[in-house]
């Protein structure tokens, strides 16, 4: 009652912002209770309670109680560090997927932090650091940090191939080691290559084209070019005209 009388006083005032949210449901006294415990049990409810808070809208939140949950992971004799860090991994996976990408890394962080030899972490977190560094306007410190985690995985991912190799021609470049961004440089080369052999999807020839485009943007339009003519023999993807490209 008390709610829809707010909203008529809201509405009779012109003024909406005036009107009572409505909060989500609070949790069950048992579930709290249980969720307050320093043991083991307490990594159950700590879990529902973090999906009760992301189905309501509240994915930050969700995320610290999630990680709560891992670090009682952590300390429980038959689960360990291994254990952990995949819960650290699962709930960052979450967060790339609601677009809470700063989060999102700090989990990444936490799951290599407790497992180093986990590689899928070690891919997640250089990729997301990678978009970060080039939405950053190019943040140098970003790139690095990336690139040092991707290195341990090129041998398996092309697309971590290919942002190691844009993070470390950056670094390079800040660095000015022309003989390193040589081989970033190569390494881009490779990796769209590699992506565009045999292609026929609409969608990855529209995200392969972002990537040509970064390297007219990047004064490597010859590379671009190249590109262009080694998709048309060799993609099935469609032919790449000249003019889908910008101008160097």
């Amino acid at each position: 009652m008390n709610e829809l009388v707010g909203r008529a006083i809201a509405d009779m005032l012109g003024r909406p912002d005036l009107a009572p949210v409505r909060t989500a449901e609070d949790i069950s006294s048992q579930i709290a209770r249980d969720a307050i415990r320093s043991g083991p049990e307490a990594i159950g409810p700590l879990k529902g309670i973090a999906r009760h808070c992301a189905n309501v809208g509240q994915p930050a939140l969700a995320a610290v109680l999630w990680a709560a949950a891992a670090r009682l992971v952590l300390v429980t004799p038959e689960q360990g560090p291994e254990a952990a860090a995949n819960e650290f991994a699962h709930t960052a996976a979450v967060m790339e997927e609601s677009n809470h990408f700063e989060i999102a890394v700090a989990l990444w962080q936490e799951a290599l932090a407790l497992d180093p030899n986990n590689l899928v972490a070690a891919n997640r977190l250089g990729q997301r650091l990678h978009h970060l560094a080039q939405r950053a306007g190019d943040d140098i410190a970003l790139y690095r940090e990336a690139e040092g985690h991707l290195a341990r995985v090129t041998f398996m991912d092309n697309h971590a191939k290919l942002f190691h190799g844009w993070s470390a021609l950056f670094v390079a470049r800040a660095d000015r080691d022309s003989e390193v961004e040589h081989r970033a440089r190569h390494e881009v080369v490779e990796a769209l290559k590699h992506w565009a052999f045999g292609q026929r999807d609409g969608n990855s020839r529209r995200s392969w084209l972002r990537q040509l485009r970064r390297l007219v943007e990047s004064g490597l339009a010859a590379d671009a070019e190249d590109l262009r003519q080694f998709a048309n023999r060799n993609a099935e993807w469609g032919h790449v005209e000249a003019n889908e490209l910008p101008v160097a």
